[in-house]
């Protein structure tokens, strides 16, 4: 089965998406699951030296060169979609899964995009809703961190 497109607003397109980019990474790239976050994946055989995180449909990717073009390569033959690369500098910031992560003279810095500025006190009358809302920002939020 090949994925031809992404399958927005169906309820198994984040799972099915999920389990074909992660089986093509371990698989072809040799990475393996961090035994800390499922989403966080790196190299174990050395070189190519590569750290990956998958958010939803969002990839990061921390890597030398070899292992960059061996990406590339495998996603290739692989016949997987992606879009195209951007590379984090000084002129130019990067966004994931809602962060802003930007290049200073000697560090990577990340900033929640804005989703701390939408956690509310909850109203007692809707209680069970304002509850969930809140929880859900608040379970985000520390998530991409």
């Amino acid at each position: 089965m090949v994925v031809l497109k992404p399958l927005y607003r169906i309820a198994e397109a984040g799972t099915y998406w999920w389990a074909t980019y992660s089986k093509h990474h371990k698989e072809k790239l040799l990475i393996t699951t961090s035994i800390f976050n499922l989403c966080f994946f790196i190299t174990t055989i050395g070189t190519p030296f590569g750290i990956i995180s998958m958010q939803t449909n969002n990839t990061i990717i921390l890597g030398d060169n070899q292992f960059l073009a061996l990406k590339e390569d495998k996603l290739v033959k692989a016949n997987l979609i992606a879009k195209p690369k951007e590379k984090l500098n000084l002129t130019t910031l990067l966004l994931f899964n809602g962060c802003i992560l930007f290049l200073n003279k000697d560090s990577i810095a990340l900033c929640q995009k804005g989703q701390g500025k939408k956690i509310n006190v909850i109203n007692v009358n809707s209680l069970k809703q304002g509850y969930v809302e809140q929880r859900a920002r608040g379970a985000y939020i520390t998530s991409i961190y």
